[in-house]
This record gives structure tokens, C-alpha cells and sequence, in this order.
């Protein structure tokens, strides 16, 4: 029993390496099909892996530091970039006891950043320590910073006057 034999015409085909290869039309997978569905399998299985080695960070931002180079082996605890978010700015002032009754969470305060920026931004006061340390109270601020951003790090005054 040849092709004439089972009433199907054999079907010829290129595969890897340009060789010819046979299969019949029937009930049966041909093997080209059962090679494609097994090399399917196998990428989704290699994509898995892949995805395992991609790196997130828990925000949006912006890559300023990698610790890692490619191809490095780290473990899951390593450190392999820092990313930073300025859209918000976190500040943390020291202000004298004296002026402890003005201070109230969630009012708004201008921050006065210097040279060579030079400007004035609104700041939402997030907390006040209920600690005073060396006649200093530590409060913590907040500063949008998506319009116009300014760096990181950098000193500022708080004008202790509510607006």
C-alpha cells in the first residue's frame, strides 16, 4: 500500500534544511503539524522563563543608577538598578517649637528651593512628629513636581505660613 492504496494523494512540503517530507491528509496530525505544535509549546514554555528574568519596579520612573550588568547573576534580594519617581517631591523640615501650633496636616505651605533654581512651589504637610527634639519639630512635606520638575535632593526652606 503506496498513496493509491489508502485513496490520498501524498502532500510534499519543505521543513527545516529544505529537504522534502511526506505526510497524508487523513486522521492523523502530520508530523510537520505535531513539530509545530511541540516547538509552540516549547516557546511558551521558554517565554515563561524569559518573563521570570524581567525586571519591575514597584512605580513608574526613572532608571538613574544599574547595579547589574547583563549577563550577571543575582538573586532576587540584589539590587540591580535605582529608579526614582520626581513627580513627587518628599521633604522633611526641622522647625522651631515656636512655630508648632501652625503647622497643620494637609494645609498648604510654600518651599523656597535657592540658587540656581530659584523658585517657589506649594507643599502639602503630610505629618508632624509627635516628638520635639532639641527644641525642633521634624514635619514631612509634599511637593507635585510633574510641571516644571526640579531635581532631587536639594535644600528648600519652608515658609512656615500656611496659605
Amino acid at each position: 500500500g503506496g498513496p493509491a492504496a489508502c485513496g490520498a494523494r501524498p502532500h510534499l512540503h519543505t521543513v527545516d534544511g529544505g529537504e522534502l517530507a511526506e505526510h497524508r491528509i487523513g486522521d492523523r496530525p502530520a508530523p510537520v503539524q505535531v513539530d509545530l505544535q511541540r516547538r509552540a509549546r516549547r516557546l511558551g514554555l521558554e517565554q515563561t522563563v524569559l518573563d521570570s528574568y524581567i525586571v519591575r519596579a514597584p512605580f513608574n520612573g526613572r532608571v538613574t543608577r544599574l547595579s547589574a550588568r547583563t549577563g550577571s547573576t543575582v538573586r532576587k534580594s540584589d539590587s540591580v538598578a535605582t529608579v526614582v519617581d520626581i513627580g513627587t517631591l518628599r521633604a522633611e523640615a526641622y522647625v522651631p517649637v515656636r512655630a508648632y501650633r501652625q503647622l497643620k496636616v494637609g494645609a498648604r505651605y510654600p518651599v523656597r528651593f535657592g540658587a540656581p533654581f530659584d523658585v517657589v512651589r506649594d507643599a502639602v504637610l503630610t505629618y508632624v512628629d509627635p516628638v520635639i527634639e532639641a527644641g525642633m519639630v521634624r514635619a514631612v512635606l509634599t511637593i507635585d513636581n510633574r510641571s516644571n520638575p526640579i531635581p532631587s535632593g536639594l535644600e528648600a526652606r519652608v515658609i512656615v505660613a500656611p496659605r
